[in-house]
């Protein structure tokens, strides 16, 4: 008979199995070595070993976003469960489901100086949706029992909406090893079937979004979704209204199986003209989900006399505070529901979104290379279909909102942008890639410093990536910013200029670099990824700075 620790643990992931976990990121240590060893005998269960914790929670980040399913992660006690805080934390505001999995030692060693021993009850405050702390098992209690209710809970919670990360804080004494024990205890009980379902809106309430859009100039914005049934949905009503979608180049509206001739893709630069105040003012805006990438659209949309419609389920991701009607229930749902209802607005409305749009790209004209809007153009153009692009939150993610465009191709796009770090990128794009489709990430130089040691797990685990990487030396971003014009601070405080060789520390961690000298070039090498390579291209964080400025001006002279 296995000892009691094990008693808890083997059921536990067995429960977690059976209600549909497929896949757990372990990091080693020895106070999880019971959770460690029964993931590992789970039948069924695929594990990833990771030797960074930080990592680890951003790789199952990147997963759990990409499958839509939950992923648990396995840690030790101490500082090592502390690293998952930045990935959970984006993953609660993000509503992406993951079981943290935390070993702890028992009560009577805490406050007591023991080593690795911390306060790890409510480690991750509000950044977890649910928490249990554990005491030890006990064979009196029936610990398989309770573990599988425990499993039953984290899973079910973890996915309820809004989504997010749940915390099992597990408490174990020694032995950890799965030496036998003469002590008896029951089976563990059959795992209950999980049931789930949407939140949804009432027929009063749909139908009264309805009348407010119909035959209107209606613009409905869509904002950053995870959920791949939300794009069709939001376009075919989209193609009942007769209305143009300003679409978040995370919304899953930009590229895809779904018709794209109702998306919009220059929103961003249309709102810097100005233009959503005049020639192309909605009479009512329709928003899904939380607020866009774009700061000029988000600073329209707070602004703005202009009615809108928020619908949303979940957390309240209202940032403008804008709203003048707020519908709290699934997105993919309403949108559906309303396509069944709405009527369309004059056709001259779409007409002229579509004519602007025209005239804003061929006012861009050529793009010069090398610069970043150009990398943004060209990666759109050359990534292959069925890919998946990860995007770097800072400039990248606003180069992509503002020259990827509209893609009549399959390409999902990713980004963590709900607590908008840059750390763990990396980690999150290998979590993507781990499904087998083609993987690409667009990142920037301090970004790539913050993860460059995850590279070292895509070659552990067979995984293959390109990785665009744009070298500007520093925080580009902050050249957009009103601090720029404080130069005896700029560059030390937030330029930051770091001077490393990432070429170098690429190579050093076991990536193929090719540096290509024309844009023809670059997208040569977005052939399907085989292995670890690493575009490398250098800019200049001022020059590029004056690009946007001088593209933009072309749009909105």
């Amino acid at each position: 008979m296995p000892n009691r620790n094990y008693r808890l643990s083997l059921p536990l992931l067995g429960a977690l199995r059976d209600l549909g976990l497929d896949h757990v990121a372990v990091s080693p240590g020895s106070r999880n070595t019971p959770l460690a060893i029964a993931a590992a005998e789970t039948a069924g269960l695929k594990i990833s070993v990771h030797l960074d914790e930080r990592s680890a929670a951003f790789f199952a980040l990147g997963m759990a976003r990409a499958t839509q399913r939950p992923v648990a992660l396995i840690s030790t006690s101490g500082t090592a469960a502390t690293e998952y805080l930045p990935a959970a934390t984006e993953a609660r505001l993000s509503h992406i489901p993951l079981v943290i999995l935390t070993a702890d030692r028992p009560q009577e060693l805490r406050d007591t100086g023991a080593p690795q021993t911390i306060h790890q009850a409510n480690l991750f405050g509000t950044s977890a949706k649910w928490t249990h702390d554990a005491a030890p098992p006990d064979p009196a209690a029936d610990p398989a029992r309770y573990a599988v209710r425990l499993a039953t809970q984290a899973w079910t919670i973890a996915q309820e909406s809004p989504a997010g990360p749940v915390h099992l804080n597990l408490a174990f004494r020694d032995p950890l090893s799965p030496q036998a024990s003469d002590e008896t205890a029951p089976e563990a009980p059959a795992t209950p079937t999980v049931h789930l379902g949407t939140l949804t809106a009432s027929d009063g309430a749909v139908l009264a979004v309805a009348r407010q859009v119909s035959s209107k100039k209606t613009l409905i914005v869509a904002g950053p979704s995870s959920d791949p049934e939300t794009p069709p949905a939001i376009v075919e009503l989209a193609s009942a209204l007769g209305a143009p979608i300003l679409a978040d180049p995370v919304s899953g509206l930009r590229a895809g199986h779904h018709p794209v001739e109702q998306v919009v893709g220059m929103g961003d630069a249309l709102a810097r003209a100005g233009r959503l105040d005049s020639d192309l003012r909605p009479d009512v805006v329709l928003r899904f989900g939380p607020v866009p990438t774009s700061k000029a659209l988000w600073t329209w949309l707070a602004a703005t006399d202009v009615p809108q419609i928020w619908i949303d389920a979940g957390d309240w991701r209202e940032a403008t505070s804008s709203a003048s009607v707020i519908v709290r229930a699934d997105p993919t749902d309403t949108a559906r529901r309303l396509a069944d209802l709405v009527r369309a607005g004059e056709p001259q409305w779409r007409a002229n979104w579509a004519e602007a749009e025209s005239a804003a790209l061929e006012a861009l004209g050529a793009l010069p290379w090398p610069s970043e809007p150009a990398v943004a153009a060209a990666l759109a153009e050359g990534v292959v279909d069925g890919s998946s692009l990860v995007v770097s939150s800072s400039m990248p993610i606003r180069d992509v909102d503002l020259f990827f465009g509209v893609q009549d191709r399959p390409i999902r796009v990713f980004a963590n942008r709900a607590a908008n770090g840059i750390d763990g990128i990396i980690s999150t794009a290998l979590g993507v890639a781990a499904d087998g489709r083609p993987t690409y990430l667009l990142i920037g130089d301090v970004a790539f410093l913050h993860d460059a040691t995850a590279l070292a797990s895509a070659h552990r685990l067979g995984l293959s990536i390109t990785i665009v990487l744009i070298d500007n030396d520093g925080g580009g971003i902050f050249h957009f910013l009103p601090q720029a014009d404080y130069p005896e601070h700029f560059e030390a405080l937030l330029a930051t200029p770091h001077g490393a060789d990432l070429v170098s520390l690429a190579e050093g961690m076991g990536a193929t670099v090719v540096q290509p000298a024309t844009a023809e070039d670059f997208i040569g090498h977005l052939t399907a990824p085989s292995g670890v390579t690493v575009i490398y291209i250098k800019t200049n964080r001022t020059e590029n700075a004056a690009v946007h400025k001088e593209l933009l001006s072309r749009i909105s002279p």
